[in-house]
C-alpha cells in the first residue's frame, strides 16, 4: 500500500469530535455499566462548520543601526494558541458534558443550564476533526486531519436572530509531550519533543477508539458503524496507552476489532487508530 504523500488541498468539514482526557492524558472512557468490550468514541459533534486556528505570528526582531534595518531575527509568537469552532446545531448533551453541566428533563422538555458557576471548569480533551473532501496532487481523494491532543472547548450560546443558528466554540490549545495513543514524542520520530496539533493525512475516513480492560474481556468491538476496512492488516495500529508502545503479538485484529490471546490487565486503556 502506497503512503499518502502528504501534499493536497481540501474544503469544508465532514466529522468532529472530542473525546475527554484523565489525569495521565489518555481517553477518559467511561467505567461501567459500560461493558469494556465496546469502548468509547468521544463525544461527536451535530454539524460541524468551520475551524480556525489561530497560533500566533512569529515575533520579529529588528537590527536598527545607520537610519535602517540591518538585520531581522524571527521568535516564537508570544501570543495564545487558540481555536474557533462553528457548529450548525445546538446539541444539549455534548454541551453539557463539555461545560462540567448536566441535561434534565423537566416536564416535556430537555434543558441543560449556560453562564454557570462552572465557567473555567470545562473539562479538557483531545480535538480530532476531518475534512470533507482532500485531493492530492493527483486528484486522487484522501482524508486530511487535525488532532489537537490537549483541548479545551467553551461554548457560547447563539443569538436568536434572521439568521441560521451558528454555535461557537472557543479552544484553547495547549502543548503535549504524548500522542494521543500514549508515545512520546522524539527527534527520532517526530523530530519535536512537544506539539500543540497533529496534521494527519489518511486514504480514508480516520477514527480513533478506546478500551479499558478489565482484566475479563479479551475481544474488543468497534462500532457496528464505524468498521475497520478490509485493509485493516495495513492501516488498523493497536497501543497500550500508558506503555506509549504497539500492541502487534499475541492479538488477531479484524474489520471488527481485536482479539487478545488472553485478557489485558484491568485498568489497561488501549487506543485504537484506523481506517473505516
Amino acid at each position: 500500500m502506497t503512503d499518502p504523500s502528504g501534499i493536497g488541498w481540501g474544503v469544508d468539514v465532514y466529522r468532529a469530535s472530542f473525546y475527554p482526557i484523565n489525569t495521565a492524558g489518555g481517553v477518559d472512557v467511561p467505567g461501567y455499566p459500560e461493558p469494556a468490550t465496546d469502548g468509547y468514541g468521544g463525544l461527536e459533534f451535530s454539524r460541524p462548520k468551520s475551524l480556525t486556528l489561530n497560533l500566533g505570528a512569529p515575533r520579529a526582531i529588528t537590527n536598527v543601526a545607520q537610519g535602517r534595518v540591518q538585520d531581522t531575527i524571527y521568535l516564537p509568537s508570544t501570543d495564545a494558541k487558540t481555536g474557533e469552532f462553528h457548529l450548525s446545531n445546538i446539541d444539549q448533551v455534548t454541551f453539557a458534558a463539555l461545560s462540567a453541566v448536566k441535561t434534565r428533563l423537566v416536564g416535556g422538555g430537555r434543558s441543560m443550564p449556560f453562564g454557570t458557576d462552572k465557567q473555567g471548569l470545562e473539562i479538557d480533551g483531545t480535538f480530532v476533526i476531518s475534512q470533507l473532501a482532500f485531493h492530492d496532487n493527483d486528484g486522487v481523494s484522501q482524508w486530511h486531519n487535525y488532532i489537537l491532543p490537549r483541548v479545551r472547548a467553551i461554548v457560547t450560546m447563539p443569538s436568536f436572530d434572521e439568521n441560521a443558528i451558528d454555535v461557537t466554540v472557543n479552544l484553547s490549545l495547549s502543548p503535549t509531550s504524548k500522542h494521543v495513543w500514549g508515545q512520546a514524542l522524539s527527534e527520532a520520530n517526530d523530530g519535536a519533543l512537544s506539539m500543540t496539533g497533529l496534521d494527519h493525512i489518511t486514504w480514508d475516513r480516520f477514527n480513533i477508539h478506546a478500551w479499558l480492560a478489565d482484566g475479563v474481556e479479551d475481544t474488543f468491538l468497534f462500532p457496528v458503524n464505524k468498521q475497520a476496512l478490509s485493509n485493516f492488516a495495513d492501516t488498523f495500529t493497536l497501543w497500550d496507552y500508558n506503555a506509549g508502545t504497539e500492541i502487534t503479538a499475541s492479538i488477531t485484529k479484524s474489520e471488527t476489532g481485536v482479539v487478545f490471546v488472553s485478557a489485558p490487565a484491568d485498568g489497561k486503556l488501549l487506543v485504537a487508530l484506523y481506517e473505516y
